[in-house]
């Protein structure tokens, strides 16, 4: 049994909160990021006490399992799987290795209207009309939950985008017979209340 001295569990409180709000630390949010580290075993007994998971996913970063069952998370989480699905497209079809660009290219509202063009209907279908709200919409809270972070001229995604990737991979490999849109896309995919990232 771990013992739990709570004077030792630097920056407890904001970390509770960010990962209560559905929020992933990882190396970009470093006091926070090493207090979860150095203290990982008293926060994994605290946070169970408390009736949380903590996860501490070897890519570098930490997350309550389940904690995208606040409202409206169920849309929010399919836009951002969506959004993931049509860059690691557009990246693929460039040329490039899809997963190194998700994490090295800085995502601006060129990206968004080159993907609205490409899956305008399935946007559409999760009330992304325009490039400036799939910014607003999808980019920007991507930066919310940690997924990404702002920098001069767009958003720049970070590690806890994988947990996207490995889901529209999985995605992929499962839904090879459902029937298909016009561009590809698995049409019964995104409407799954089940895509999520918990």
């Amino acid at each position: 049994m771990t013992t739990i001295n709570l004077d030792e569990l630097q920056q407890l409180q904001e970390i509770h909160r960010r990962l209560a709000s559905g929020y992933h630390i990882s190396e970009q949010d470093l006091p926070l990021w090493q207090s979860l580290t150095t203290q990982q075993a008293a926060f994994e007994a605290l946070f169970t006490a408390l009736g949380y998971q903590l996860v501490a996913d070897v890519r570098g970063f930490f997350y309550f399992a389940g904690s995208d069952n606040t409202p409206y998370m169920g849309k929010t989480a399919r836009r951002f799987a969506l959004t993931v699905y049509a860059l690691i497209e557009y990246f693929a079809d460039g040329g490039r290795d899809p997963v190194a660009a998700l994490l090295d290219e800085t995502l601006d509202r060129g990206h968004c209207t080159e993907l609205l063009k490409r899956h305008k209907a399935l946007f559409e279908a999760l009330e992304i009309i325009t490039p400036q709200e799939l910014e607003e919409q999808v980019l920007r809270r991507l930066v919310r939950f940690g997924f990404g972070r702002e920098v001069s001229g767009g958003v720049r995604l970070q590690a806890p985008i994988q947990r996207f990737v490995d889901a529209v991979l999985e995605l992929g490999q499962a839904s090879d017979e459902l029937p298909r849109g016009d561009d590809g896309m698995p049409l019964a995919a995104l409407d799954e209340d089940e895509v999520n990232y918990g």
